[in-house]
């Protein structure tokens, strides 16, 4: 059961990272080509400044660490 909770947890972070990532896409066309390292440095500042993030959203991100989101990065569906 516990399991179950922290796979969908890790699904709802996934998906408001995708949402992140496409902003920031539209603003940077280049960001499509960078590495994982980078684009989870790009989205961890934009978690941190909270800009143009739902609180819902942000509440299930805030607490993850450029490691955690470079691992949710790399997770195949």
């Amino acid at each position: 059961m516990e399991e179950k909770r922290k796979d969908l947890k890790d699904s709802k972070q996934r998906k408001v990272l995708d949402n992140l990532m496409q902003e920031i896409s539209v603003q940077h066309p280049s960001f499509y080509y960078l590495s994982t390292v980078e684009v989870a440095f790009e989205l961890y500042e934009k978690i941190q400044k909270r800009t143009g993030i739902a609180q819902e959203d942000y509440e299930l991100v805030v607490g993850l660490s450029r490691d955690d989101i470079q691992i949710l990065l790399s997770i195949h569906r």
